[in-house]
């Protein structure tokens, strides 16, 4: 049985594998950026120094919990969604204070995985963009939910070791 790793065990490496081969490159002064064929992403991993298997597979993930609605405005979106038959996305923008841009990224992620529908309406002369969940989005949102209260009764229930917490 291996000694337990402790966070003091372990160093950023680059992995020798995913390390590029830089091409020798001349530049004169005020040239702009570097050639195109210059590699442009390292791949970083976590390495432990005296692992040899490297670092511990994460756990699997909860039945029903869903990264795409984990985002905290994502999930606001989905609640506030769920609650209605649909909302307006100025609406939206005013209650999670957030810009057009930054509401309309969210938005366009949950439309994309088949979570929101929207629709074009036109009142008092001007068009609006209502959206709902689907029903797709509700099962999506019902289950990650309930993977969250699971997740606070199962903190709740659990027993530490006063040690531990120290």
């Amino acid at each position: 049985m291996s000694a337990p790793r402790s966070p003091t065990s372990r160093r950023w490496a680059l992995s020798s594998a995913s390390r590029p081969s830089w091409p020798s490159v001349s530049r004169s002064p005020g040239s702009g950026s570097l050639p195109a064929s210059r590699p442009v992403r390292r791949h970083w991993t976590w390495a432990a120094a005296t692992d040899p298997e490297g670092p511990p597979v994460p756990p699997e993930p909860l039945p029903g919990f869903d990264p795409l609605i984990h985002a905290p405005y994502r999930l606001r979106i989905c609640a506030i969604a769920h609650a209605a038959t649909y909302v307006e996305f100025g609406e939206l923008q005013t209650r999670l204070e957030l810009s057009k841009s930054a509401l309309s990224k969210h938005v366009s992620q949950l439309l994309e995985h088949g979570y929101l529908e929207e629709e074009y309406v036109t009142r008092a002369g001007r068009s609006r963009l209502r959206l709902s969940l689907t029903e797709r989005g509700r099962q999506a949102y019902r289950g990650h939910t309930a993977a969250l209260r699971a997740i606070i009764e199962t903190a709740e229930h659990d027993t530490i070791h006063p040690d531990v917490v120290q």
